[in-house]
């Protein structure tokens, strides 16, 4: 699905592609969180999963076939989960720091990884995970907003059930068939929050041209470097560079949206971090690719 030359994508060291694309998506997140003043978290989930969905089936064009397969189910609910996932985050975010939301969410694909693993000592990576988790836990209802980190929860386990089945749909949508339709359908199911907000975007129409930027850095850009990066990158070292996505969650978070983050914080994001990557390392080279699914 390129969007820029393949032949500087091709040329273009894998590890900085899936570094870039990982930048992108956590750069689009902090961008809308300029738009929630004006259309909510919500509104602005729609605004972006209309154009997200828009472009994803401009750029792969995808056959309705794959609704009629006897599995085709499976694409109807990977929307509602990739609906789930953005307005839980974005709810999320609007309440917490980009940082903790992304710390506290990705639990949800490491402990699938380790449930599916089924070793004793991935489970210890996971107990480490939580030991950060509940690191915030004297912050919450001071300095941390309680609904935030449940919603933080819930885009998690979103997350992680768009995990379970992205794999399952490659299996009969070819290629990004799977992605697009399932981008649609989570278009259609939050379009009335985006249609209540259509006196603002007539009154506003920069806050389109916004939720547009916003969409291809949150969806078409990072989709496309992480696809080209996959294809040269193994699986180690893509779970171990997927495991920075707390950590530059909080710097973005610090630099464009001026959150801080305080000691806890920080020894949370380390700990979360920290259990990733020893999870990345202890799996052998032959278990399946632990992809995390689509990123936010």
């Amino acid at each position: 699905m390129p969007f820029a030359p393949s032949r500087l994508l091709g040329s273009t060291p894998p590890t900085l592609l899936l570094l870039l694309s990982i930048l992108a998506a956590h750069m689009g997140a902090a961008f809308a969180y300029f738009l929630f003043p004006l259309i909510g978290p919500l509104g602005t989930v729609s605004l972006r999963l209309a154009f997200s969905a828009v472009i994803l089936i401009l750029i792969t064009r995808p056959s309705l076939i794959s609704f009629r397969h006897r599995r085709g189910w499976m694409i109807v609910l990977y929307g509602l989960l990739m609906a789930g996932m953005n307005s839980s985050f974005y709810a999320a975010i609007d309440r917490i720091p980009l940082g903790i939301a992304i710390t506290v969410a990705f639990i949800g694909p490491l402990g699938i990884s380790t449930l599916m693993s089924r070793r004793l000592a991935d489970f210890l990576w996971v107990a480490l995970a939580v030991a950060g988790i509940i690191l915030l836990t004297p912050d919450i209802g001071e300095s941390l907003d309680p609904v935030g980190l449940l919603l933080a929860a819930i885009d998690g386990v979103c997350w992680s059930g768009l995990v379970l089945i992205s794999s399952r749909i490659a299996k009969f949508a070819p290629g990004n068939t799977g992605l697009a339709l399932g981008m649609s359908v989570a278009a259609i199911v939050m379009l009335p929050f985006g249609l209540g907000k259509i006196p603002v975007f007539i009154a506003d129409p920069v806050i389109l041209l916004y939720g547009f930027g916003v969409a291809m850095l949150s969806t078409t850009i990072t989709f496309t470097l992480e696809y080209e990066a996959l294809k040269r990158l193994s699986v180690r070292v893509y779970g171990l560079i997927i495991s920075l996505e707390p950590a530059t969650a909080t710097i973005i978070g610090a630099i464009v949206l001026n959150q801080g983050v305080d000691l806890k914080g920080i020894a949370a994001i380390a700990c979360v971090t920290l259990a990733a990557t020893g999870a990345t390392l202890a799996k052998n080279r032959g278990d399946g690719q632990d992809n995390t699914g689509p990123s936010h």
